[in-house]
């Protein structure tokens, strides 16, 4: 009978273990990918809290990898020079700039990458298609100082089972006025929308100058890793996460 019950006992004390033990590594991995989620965020918003913007270049821009008919815009490119910028009115250099996106062969690798050897200008915004070559050269090129953010992001196949893997990274960006604001203010041929009738934030915009708004977004998925011991929890779902930062910048009457 003493047996019997010391079984039982034993048997509901064992149970309770592995509970507590589950317990734990739940708290601890979801402890763990707010820490790096914390350290992204930070780590974003204050470069482009640090960005210089003029009319050419609005700070930061999204660039978008294309997968067969589907655009995934997992590459965040800020201008950040170290000192005074080499072209001010124009386009920045490479090697003024701080990329953030996925390591290459890497997915689960949220970087900051940064080219001081890439000393051309970048492409003019609206060559998505040289955007793409520069950011993947960049990416695999070993003179690339690279910074690992996290390791921890969630990775998925794109389009099938064959494709390969991406990391859940998403940026986005919105400029006020829009670029199409401000191109169809210049193609008017009878003034019809004034200057200080466009999107201007605060309404702060005088007669040559606006204060324009670049603000960007972003969206990330981090997976818990638990660690091991009694009863281990093998897989914990991911946990989305989201930031967003915006400067401000005068934009001159053209």
């Amino acid at each position: 009978m003493a047996m019997a019950i010391m079984t039982i006992i034993l048997g509901a004390l064992g149970s309770l273990v592995t509970t507590s033990e589950q317990s734990f590594q739940y708290t601890a991995g979801y402890s763990q990918v707010a820490q790096h989620a914390r350290v992204v965020n930070d780590r974003i918003a204050q470069s482009i809290a640090a960005a210089k913007a003029n009319t050419v270049f609005p700070g930061a821009f999204v660039v978008y990898e294309t997968v067969g008919s589907y655009a995934y815009p997992d590459a965040l490119v800020v201008w950040k020079p170290g000192g005074t910028p080499a072209n001010p009115d124009g386009l920045p250099l490479f090697s003024e700039t701080v990329i953030y996106t996925t390591k290459s062969g890497t997915p689960n690798q949220l970087v900051e990458i940064t080219a001081s050897y890439y000393t051309s200008s970048v492409p003019a915004l609206t060559s998505m298609s040289a955007w793409q070559t520069a950011i993947t050269s960049i990416k695999k090129d070993s003179r690339s100082t690279i910074i690992k953010l996290t390791d921890l992001l969630r990775t998925c196949a794109p389009t099938s089972s064959s494709s390969a893997l991406r990391g859940a990274l998403r940026f986005a960006q919105r400029l006020r006025p829009s670029d199409a604001d401000i191109t169809a203010y210049k193609a008017q041929s009878t003034i019809t929308t004034k200057w200080t009738d466009l999107a201007w934030p605060q309404g702060i915009v005088g007669p040559n100058f606006g204060m324009r708004q670049s603000c960007v977004r972003w969206e990330f998925q981090l997976a818990p890793t638990p660690t091991g011991g009694v009863g281990t929890v093998t897989t914990l779902p991911a946990v989305p996460f989201f930031g967003s930062a915006c400067i401000y910048y005068q934009y001159a009457h053209p």
